[in-house]
């Protein structure tokens, strides 16, 4: 699915019923990617404007992402900062290197 400015949402279904929504811009080839996480009471349209304007999506991928019982990510099970760091998409910037930007 197409969003604005580019980018495409994706959803991630997890073995435990979960799915998390997440969007991204992506380039030609490898680039850098910046993951973009929202604080505990927002959601990834936080991040919105700064996808739409920022010249940053020229040289580098983005990743913003609803964490679970959050936005487009509804979850009514067990949750807490544990849960939210297992979940593959929050790890992304462990695998790939890229540097998390975090909004409290």
């Amino acid at each position: 699915m197409n969003g604005n400015a580019g980018e495409m949402i994706h959803a991630l279904d997890r073995p435990d019923g979960a799915r998390i929504a997440y969007a991204t811009v992506r380039g030609d080839g490898p680039r850098p990617l910046l993951v973009l996480t929202h604080g505990m009471g927002s959601n990834m349209s936080r991040w919105s404007e700064f996808f739409e304007q920022t010249s940053l999506k020229a040289s580098w991928d983005l990743l913003r992402f609803d964490l679970r019982g959050h936005g487009d990510s509804p979850w009514r099970g067990p949750t807490g900062m544990e849960i939210w760091c297992e979940d593959p998409v929050n790890r992304t910037y462990d695998v790939l290197s890229a540097p998390p930007v975090r909004h409290d």
